[in-house]
């Protein structure tokens, strides 16, 4: 799959080519997660916001605030050199800004000005040659005692800035890509530098016409989620288990954390032998199949073409994307499993797996979901099939389901006779599968923040709950 160059942009983005990955029959996009330039191939990055443009490139390991993500890693790279940082910034609900640290605050004030100087003159003659035409010299502009030395490029729809940052010693080298039309990007033409942006995206988003008064969570929520979040991924690996399988462990736990189901699932050398066997035999016969023995039928399965680790086939495997995965989402339902207490992973060349049929847990009291009941960091949420899981029987087959974006904050379930304030979705796609029905609020992914009410009626059962996505 490749994402073209947009003629407007001339070469502003630049041409990419991905590689595509695979849940049993579900795609998903993937690359090198050390190369970045990928990320200026999208085409439309200007008409979404940060969570849809970190979703397209989930395999890079985002860390999410409140209006932006940054991913940071040492081995990261531009255009093949390397760079420290990127992070994704967005105004009111849509992308404004896609910037790279080239030299971090820490790298820069280790470096004499005269290096500093020459690897900004460096990527300078970079840009101008990848860019087919000269930047443009701005006007210098200084917040407090750190001055802002600029170079710019102007295309239809963005403009590009080289910014060298000095107080009493060199302090960061950035690149950064802004919507034409946003405000920041208007002051930054007229060489100024706002302290608070001014943009009205309100007919920019290409999505529904909601109104962008978003509610998100509350500052304490947030917190508590966000460090739950990193305690459960900072868990260290037993011995005998590699750090990598211990990423994949801690990002499973995370996800059922979030789904309220029991998320202290450990690693099992058994079981990632078995996984290894798993991934092993899809390899030797060259495609996935739970047929082949080996532990295949007690696997969550995986391929990739490109940069596969145990860690990102958890998101795929939550994701559950692809006509034969679309009725059950069956990956992901092991995946929460409540009473799973051990798992294992395995990778082999193109080929991974997740041992899943684990019941070693004390079984779980309470129906739960994906996305989870209750605050739910949009980041973690994949595709547009969401899930409701009902732990003491099945669901009834004439299940029907209604979801609605609420107008306002509602902290309270609305009473079933009551119509809910807001614009109800077209569930166009709702299917039973046991003790879980799967759903599609929305032909394509949701990724608008805010609160969202799910009604869930059939032969005997009446339950309805709140998803509020930040």
């Amino acid at each position: 799959m490749t994402y073209s160059c947009l003629t407007n942009f001339k070469n502003c983005f630049f041409a990419a080519t991905l590689t595509v990955s695979a849940v049993m029959s579900g795609l998903v996009v993937n690359s090198d997660a050390s190369e970045l330039s990928i990320l200026t191939a999208n085409d439309k990055i200007w008409e979404s916001n940060a969570t849809t443009f970190s979703n397209k490139f989930q395999y890079f390991d985002w860390e999410e605030e409140d209006n932006w993500l940054e991913y940071r890693d040492e081995d990261l790279k531009l255009w093949g050199e390397k760079v420290s940082a990127v992070k994704l910034i967005e105004e009111q609900g849509v992308l404004v800004n896609l910037n790279f640290e080239l030299v971090s605050k820490d790298d820069s004030q280790r470096m004499s000005k005269k290096v500093f100087d020459t690897e900004a003159s460096k990527w300078k003659s970079s840009l101008d040659a990848k860019l087919g035409v000269n930047g443009k010299v701005m006007v210098s502009t200084k917040m407090g005692d750190v001055s802002q030395v600029r170079i710019g490029w102007a295309f239809d729809k963005c403009i590009l800035i080289l910014s060298a940052h000095y107080g009493k010693s060199p302090q960061l080298l950035e690149i950064s890509f802004y919507e034409r039309s946003a405000g920041v990007a208007q002051t930054k033409l007229r060489g100024q530098l706002l302290d608070k942006p001014i943009a009205n995206h309100s007919s920019n988003n290409g999505g529904s016409s909601d109104s962008d008064n978003d509610i998100v969570a509350s500052t304490k929520e947030e917190k508590e989620i966000r460090n739950m979040i990193r305690e459960i991924s900072a868990r260290k690996a037993p011995a005998g288990v590699s750090r990598k399988v211990q990423d994949a462990v801690n990002l499973l736990n995370v996800y059922r954390y979030l789904s309220s189901v029991p998320y202290n699932v450990k690693a099992s050398q058994a079981m990632i032998k078995a996984a290894e066997d798993a991934a092993g035999i899809c390899k030797e016969k060259g495609q996935l199949s739970h047929d082949f023995g080996h532990s295949t039928d007690k696997c969550n399965l995986a391929m990739n073409s490109g940069n596969l680790t145990m860690e990102n086939s958890v998101m795929q495997y939550m994701n559950d994307s692809g006509a034969n995965n679309r009725a059950a989402r069956g990956h992901r339902m092991w995946c929460l499993n409540p009473k799973m207490g051990k798992t294992g992973f395995g990778i082999v060349g193109a080929y991974s797996a997740m041992y899943s049929l684990d019941q070693s847990a004390r079984e779980g009291r309470k129906n739960y979901s994906y996305p989870g009941h209750g605050f739910y960091p949009i980041k973690y949420l994949h595709g547009n099939g969401w899930s409701y899981y009902i732990v003491d029987g099945p669901v009834p087959a004439n299940v029907k389901v209604e979801v609605w974006k609420l107008n306002k904050k509602e902290d309270r379930l609305p009473s079933f006779s009551k119509e809910p304030d807001g614009r109800k979705l077209p569930v166009a796609y709702t299917n039973v599968n046991r003790n879980n029905v799967v759903f599609e609020p929305e032909s394509s992914p949701i990724t608008k923040k805010g609160y969202y009410l799910v009604r869930i009626v059939g032969s005997g059962l009446k339950k309805q709950y709140l998803v509020k996505l930040f």
